[in-house]
């Protein structure tokens, strides 16, 4: 085979590669306005979601941030059959605290009509998040209550409020 008929070969070879790939591609691909307007759809749902799911959203992501990290140290051969107990148990107590954040939640909702963000710092200190009009004692007391029954152990609670 001469030079010149492989080079015809390999390039023709590459023209029908990008052929193929041009048309299997989306269309929308080719639609520059499209998508410059769905990304400012984007854009304006983020602005629209209030504090509270900012939180949730934050505290979704720092968790399955560790739990990827836990995860990877499970699967790791070199960890021993102790160490994966510990991180499998690791697991178990992150989901259990997450848990308990959404249960206090649905209660300070449905009992005290509240949007309340609850987030762990460790086992035994709460940092509580609402929003309300209303930022006195007695509710903030009532929060620390309503929270404190959902929980099995003495808990350091701690409550703010931020307007709407």
């Amino acid at each position: 085979m001469s030079k010149q008929s492989l080079w015809f070969l390999t390039l023709f070879s590459l023209v029908l590669v990008l052929g193929v790939y041009y048309v299997t591609m989306p269309t929308d691909v080719f639609n520059y306005n499209k998508n410059i307007k769905n990304s400012s759809n984007i854009k304006s749902n983020i602005k629209k979601l209030d504090a509270i799911e900012t939180y949730k959203e934050a505290s979704n992501e720092e968790r399955e941030e560790k739990k990827k990290k836990i995860e990877e140290k499970l699967a790791d051969t070199r960890s021993t059959g102790e160490e994966k107990n510990n991180y499998y148990e690791e697991l178990k107590t992150i989901g259990v605290i997450q848990g308990t954040e959404e249960n206090i939640e649905k209660a300070l909702s449905n009992n005290l009509k509240l949007n309340c963000f609850a987030k762990f710092s460790d086992n035994s200190n709460l940092k509580i998040i609402c929003i309300s009009t209303n930022h006195d004692k007695d509710l903030a007391v009532k929060v620390m209550r309503e929270a404190q029954n959902l929980s099995k152990n003495k808990l350091n609670i701690s409550v703010k409020f931020q307007k709407k």
